[in-house]
């Protein structure tokens, strides 16, 4: 097993997650986006021969960085490899109860339960069995099966998924690069599973969570970028996978309302943002990525 991690300018507590992974995983790839010398320090002081760092040397999106790892980790005979981020930390035994829901040959990811140390709501997934009707599940005792998508940070991907699904997305540049490869993934006839006892601390950038009309409400206050990305990305997802998963895009139909209000209410440069979004969605139902 083989840890891929992306670095994007990291903070010094990043040596932490990578130090975590090395616990569980027999070796660690890094592939950073452009950060400086100063920025990797906390790579560089662990002084681990198992650790290998590949430098980008600019910022080229989370789907290109994962292939050159996972490339990297194949090259080197890797059957399974371990995607995290650089706000990931794995708990004791994570990597070890992925594997053995790997140990079932249907499962094309089995994905750790993730959440933000900030966050008081339970983590969620989005399930079906056919990509008609949807499920929204928590992980509280046993596997949950048949998600359409995993979280990258915190997936085991056995070696086969990628020979029958392909790799990300690297046009997407960022964010839904895992969800569309998570419906690639499902596509291919194999099955997404949450595995309980495998936990991940994940840090969700400026995650908060405020309370509206007695409900909890995750907010993310991601920037104008990525709100445009994630505008596009979603539309061009329908476009690829809207006929074989129909629930799935009521579903974020609906969820894209919510994030909409939320966003209107809670975050900060909101009309940076919806222009943004705008911009995205007509890029994403008019344009192309190619």
């Amino acid at each position: 097993m083989t840890a891929v991690v992306v670095t994007f300018h990291p903070r010094p507590e990043a040596g932490e997650g990578i130090a975590a992974a090395l616990e569980q995983a027999e070796r660690v790839v890094v592939v950073d986006n452009g950060s400086t010398e100063e920025e990797l320090a906390a790579v560089a002081a662990l002084r681990d021969a198992r650790v290998e760092l590949l430098r980008n040397a600019a910022n080229e999106g989370i789907a290109a960085a994962q292939n050159r790892g996972i490339r990297r980790a194949r090259e080197r005979g890797a059957a399974f490899v371990l995607l995290l981020d650089q706000d990931s930390v794995a708990a004791p035994g994570m990597a070890a109860a992925l594997r053995a829901a790997c140990a079932d040959p249907g499962v094309g990811i089995a994905a750790a339960v993730a959440s933000d140390p900030g966050q008081r709501k339970p983590p969620q997934f989005l399930t079906s069995a056919d990509g008609r009707a949807c499920e929204i599940r928590e992980a509280t005792a046993g596997p949950v099966r048949n998600l359409l998508f995993a979280i990258a940070s915190g997936s085991l991907v056995p070696a086969a998924t990628f020979d029958r699904a392909g790799l990300m997305r690297e046009d997407f540049f960022v964010d839904w690069v895992d969800i569309e490869f998570g419906l690639r993934v499902r596509a291919a006839g194999l099955d997404i599973v949450a595995v309980p006892e495998a936990r991940l601390r994940h840090r969700l950038g400026e995650y908060e969570e405020r309370t509206l009309a007695g409900r909890i409400v995750p907010v993310t206050h991601h920037s104008a970028l990525r709100r445009y990305y994630q505008a596009r990305n979603r539309r061009w997802t329908k476009r690829l996978h809207g006929r074989a998963f129909p629930g799935f895009f009521r579903a974020m139909k609906r969820g894209a309302r919510v994030d909409l209000l939320r966003l209107l209410l809670f975050e900060r440069g909101r009309i940076g943002k919806l222009w943004a979004t705008f911009r995205g969605a007509l890029a994403g139902t008019f344009g192309r990525i190619r």
